[in-house]
């Protein structure tokens, strides 16, 4: 839940950066709003497929997983103690850890856009963010800015209020629970997500992509606390999932309100609300979700408009579809609708023969304790 408001507070504080230029376009917001509104946006860019799209269309041709040295997933309980802590003896005694080369390049590439994306910034909107921090909406050369400038905004010591209520409950539970985090840690975690909100919503607002602080988060603690996964945990969720929630901020209480104007402190209110009831929810059911989407700058200002109308309409077609393969397929009979006919279908069930899907090895070690790579570590 802290990490729900502080980065509610962070985003309000940071409106005057992300909301108000109008180079900060957040198009899917556009698109959301323009397609059952037709409010005309200009300005409006192209958005091809959200994370749906991409899940039917990838393939698998590696695994994110770990593994041992005799070629199994890897089996974390053997290296830890009873407080969950690295236990450097059994690692030693077990193996290292193996991880596909696709795996090891995306961390690689998560590193090089985590520079490039602070580079960016600076070399492309550094006079921008500069002349921000000093001029006021009703400056704002956009007519969406004007028009806001109208009605009268949430006072930008609220957030800082949330912002300080939630650093303190934050503290007490660290120094409360056994969570290995010290302060210091919390701090530093919580820098990481202040250095990097301005930059990623930025890059945010003019691509729709979202750039992830979960590795170098993972890369710090690691250096700093070694051997103590709860605490990276820790330091990962208030050094990441603060900037993304600070960057959600943004976009569903700023953005919406920009084009739709409805009362500041209704919003402000109803998404702190909402801010709360997703940190009980998540904690009750774990789940997430992190939307990818793909925008194009060749495209022509009515290619643009096609672009927009066909990718809300697939969005929407492909959540109304599954309400009806729920209800007309699923739903009914337990799920068992078309078991001996459509289901048993070459094109259903070829995928199940497949060496990605049996996770078939190139080459298999013999069954007699062999092991590959190094013979300590």
């Amino acid at each position: 839940m802290s990490t729900q408001l502080i980065g509610f507070s962070i985003g309000g504080i940071g409106r005057r950066f992300l909301v108000d230029p109008p180079s900060m376009k957040f198009s899917d917001v556009q698109r959301t709003i323009r397609l059952p509104t037709g409010i005309p946006l200009p300005g409006l860019e192209g958005i091809f497929t959200g994370d749906e799209g991409l899940e039917l269309l990838s393939s698998t041709i590696s695994t994110r997983g770990s593994y041992d040295n005799t070629g199994k997933s890897y089996n974390v309980t053997r290296i830890i103690d009873s407080r969950n802590n690295l236990d450097v003896e059994a690692y030693k005694a077990y193996s290292p850890i193996f991880l596909s080369a696709t795996f090891a390049t995306s961390y690689g590439l998560s590193f090089a856009a985590i520079t490039a994306t602070l580079t960016h910034a600076f070399l492309f909107y550094g006079k921008q963010i500069w002349t921000q921090a000093r001029r006021s909406l009703h400056e704002q050369p956009d007519i969406h800015a004007r028009l806001m400038s109208r009605y009268e905004q949430v006072p930008e010591w609220y957030y800082a209020v949330i912002f300080v209520s939630m650093f303190i409950f934050s503290i007490i539970s660290i120094e409360a629970l056994e969570t290995d985090l010290p302060v210091w840690g919390f701090i530093l975690a919580l820098s990481i997500s202040f250095m990097y909100v301005i930059p990623c919503g930025m890059i945010q607002a003019v691509t729709n992509q979202q750039v992830g602080l979960n590795v170098i988060a993972e890369l710090v603690v690691g250096y700093a606390l070694p051997g103590r996964p709860v605490a990276m945990m820790l330091f990962k969720t208030w050094g990441y999932i603060t900037m993304a929630q600070a960057s959600g901020t943004v976009v569903d209480v700023f953005q919406y309100r920009r084009y739709l104007r409805p009362s500041s402190e209704k919003r402000f209110c109803v998404s702190k609300y909402r801010s709360i009831r997703d940190g009980v929810d998540y904690m009750g059911s774990h789940r997430s979700r992190s939307p990818v989407l793909k925008r194009s700058n060749l495209l022509s200002p009515g290619a643009n408009n096609f672009a927009d109308v066909l990718s809300a309409a697939l969005d929407a077609g492909v959540a109304i579809g599954a309400i009806l393969v729920f209800f007309c397929l699923q739903y009914p009979l337990n799920g068992s609708i078309g078991n001996n006919t459509i289901q048993k279908w070459w094109g259903n069930t070829v995928f199940y023969g497949t060496a990605d899907y049996l996770g078939t090895p190139l080459k298999a070690l013999k069954d007699d304790g062999s092991r590959f790579g190094p013979s300590s570590w």
